[in-house]
């Protein structure tokens, strides 16, 4: 991860193709390899596995064939793999539904976050990870924002009966809350896996929270209602942030 990609610029200026988010991913620079020619730990640029150009047409190095490795097609923990999502088309859903309730709300004057996000004129940064239910509600009971703000126990039992055993969670914040604080402002939660007729209609949403607001639904036509965190918070991890410090 590089804070000082240009990623925020690239959208500023104009780019294609035109995106109304930011990945996370955006600030990625390098993968870290291991190539069987060259050795262990190269670096290779996060373009070569991009190509926008038709392949014959493109003088650059790019990747021309991906593998993944995955359970067998069976079943993942009693969950067949044609019904899993992805977490690229999950991001993809989740930033629709942001702009819609972004576009969709009035926010009151003094929520300065939300404000931010609406009239502030910054394309909105999304990060996604997948998480388990346990492992959520535990970081959400944890989570406070910088006015000391927490979730309240009528919050927590609302999450504890919408969600299923594992959530795409994509986090929302700016690009300085991002880079420069590693913060942010909310979260849309996504299934992990669904029914294709669910999954053709795009019904898979859980719940959603911006800076004192939520709302919950397939459609996130619940709401919008109050939330308890009016600003932002930790990035989730997977170690504590006291051992983040020299991450990027």
């Amino acid at each position: 991860m590089n804070s000082d990609r240009w990623a925020e610029a690239r959208h500023g200026y104009g780019t294609v193709p035109v995106s109304h988010y930011i990945s996370a991913s955006s600030w990625a620079d390098h993968f870290i390899v291991n190539d069987d020619n060259f050795g262990m730990y190269v670096t290779l640029p996060t373009e070569a596995v991009k190509n926008i150009i038709v392949p014959k047409y493109n003088p650059n190095l790019y990747a021309a064939v991906g593998i993944g490795v995955l359970p067998k097609r069976t079943a993942v923990a009693g969950v067949n793999l044609e019904e899993m999502i992805p977490g690229f088309f999950a991001e993809q859903l989740a930033a629709v539904f942001l702009r819609k309730i972004v576009n969709e709300t009035t926010p009151s004057a003094t929520n300065r976050w939300f404000v931010l996000l609406k009239n502030g004129g910054h394309t909105p940064v999304c990060r996604t990870v997948l998480r388990q239910k346990a492992d959520y509600l535990l970081s959400l009971s944890e989570m406070r924002d910088e006015k000391g703000n927490t979730v309240t126990d009528a919050e927590k039992k609302l999450l504890e009966g919408l969600l299923p055993e594992r959530v795409w969670v994509t986090e929302i914040m700016t690009p300085a809350l991002y880079v420069g604080n590693k913060r942010k402002l909310g979260e849309i939660l996504v299934k992990s896996s669904a029914p294709k007729a669910e999954i053709q209609s795009r019904t898979l949403l859980v719940f959603a929270w911006l800076a004192g607001v939520r709302w919950h639904g397939p459609q996130l036509n619940d709401g919008p209602f109050e939330w308890s965190l009016t600003g932002h918070v930790p990035l989730a991890r997977g170690i504590p942030a006291e051992k983040c410090k020299l991450e990027w």
